[in-house]
């Protein structure tokens, strides 16, 4: 067996071997047999994480388990509110937090290898998206594949998962269901009894609605309730706005008599214009003398403009020169005629009146 030399190296404090009593080397150690004293982080292999201080990891690390878990404890917190965890369990990565112990974990966000996300209130309250300093925070909720089938949808649910209001914003030339009449625009639904409210909080605070430009306001709800619209108003689905007047196109078939002919011509007509505010209709009527009559009995007749019609009994006054003789009379509105009476109900119109027959009447009257 051949000789070995071996010594205390002072200097570096560890011990050296020699096969010749000369040349002396440091004597290998087997990490094995260390088990007592420390080691000097500053001798450990560049890299390598250590138990305190900060540790860079590079490349690619993978925490690999049944249920892989990184957690946090926040050391100045107060007792049970220090813990956190990073956790993927079930497929699905969820981040809680829990008790001193670890023994009460709360999933507070969870995300599905589908891309849906779950957020959970722990407390009493509302979940919130909130920018910490001076700014803006946006929710961006979008399609990534545009074109004329695309639709972009914010559902908002109720805990049985029911969809009660529903934001979609569609694509331009968007044809497909379920609303093809909000084509490259945002419609809003609430699809319970419900329905949707616009509050505005405060004392002072109104709603203003603008459309057809970001400064162009068209309707303004006021704190005292009054609404301020810049345009018309359209009421039940009519074309032409309450209170606008409406001229009459002609038809001799809207004059006629209870007995005998009443003649009207285009040129006899100077004013027949009427206006729809609600269920009341208006009518300001004016013939000129140059109307023909011939046999006529009790009653002369005014079809009823824009195709309604009345639904109580009403009456009103109107004006006639027959021949250089004036005459007020009585008008009432039956149905979908205007009828006009000489102040006695039972008198007949004077007959033979041959362009000397001048009709003024206004009224207004309950429509259907």
């Amino acid at each position: 067996m051949a000789t070995r030399w071996m010594k205390w190296n002072e200097g570096t404090h560890i011990f050296e071997y020699s096969t010749d009593g000369v040349t002396f080397n440091p004597l290998p150690l087997d990490a094995s047999i260390l088990s007592q004293g420390t080691i000097d982080p500053a001798r450990l292999p560049a890299g390598l994480p250590t138990g305190g201080g900060n540790n860079v990891f590079t490349g690619v690390n993978t925490f690999s388990g049944a249920a892989p878990t990184l957690r946090f404890n926040e050391t100045d917190a107060p007792t049970d509110v220090k813990n956190w965890e990073l956790v993927a369990d079930a497929q699905l990565l969820k981040i809680r937090s829990n008790n001193d112990a670890w023994s009460a974990p709360v999933d507070l966000f969870t995300l599905t290898r589908i891309g849906t996300i779950v957020v959970n209130q722990a407390a009493a309250g509302s979940n919130n998206f909130i920018c910490a300093a001076a700014g803006s925070i946006g929710l961006s909720v979008r399609s990534t594949n545009p074109g004329a089938g695309s639709y972009a949808q914010l559902l908002l649910g109720n805990d049985a998962s029911v969809f009660a209001s529903v934001f979609q914003m569609f694509s331009s030339g968007y044809t497909g269901s379920p609303e093809p009449d909000f084509a490259g625009g945002l419609s809003v639904k609430a699809g319970q009894v419900g329905g949707i409210s616009i509050v505005a909080q405060h004392a002072s605070g109104g709603i203003r609605f603008y459309t057809g430009g970001v400064n162009t306001k068209r309707l303004e709800i006021t704190a005292a309730g009054n609404a301020v619209f810049s345009g018309a108003i359209s009421e039940y689905g009519r074309a032409v706005a309450q209170g606008v007047w409406t001229t009459v196109p002609f038809a001799a078939g809207d004059y006629t008599a209870s007995s005998g002919t009443w003649t009207v011509e285009a040129a006899d007509v100077s004013t027949f214009r009427y206006m729809v505010i609600g269920k009341t209709l208006f009518y300001n009527i004016r013939l000129l003398a140059t109307t023909t009559s011939a046999g006529m009995g009790t009653q002369i007749k005014i079809k009823m403009p824009g195709g309604f019609s009345s639904t109580f009994f009403g009456m009103g006054i109107v004006h006639y020169n027959m021949n250089g003789t004036y005459e007020t009379g009585l008008v009432t509105a039956q149905g979908a005629d205007i009828i006009l009476f000489r102040l006695n109900f039972n008198n007949n119109f004077v007959s033979s009146l041959t362009n000397t027959f001048d009709v003024r009447v206004q009224g207004f009257v309950e429509i259907a």
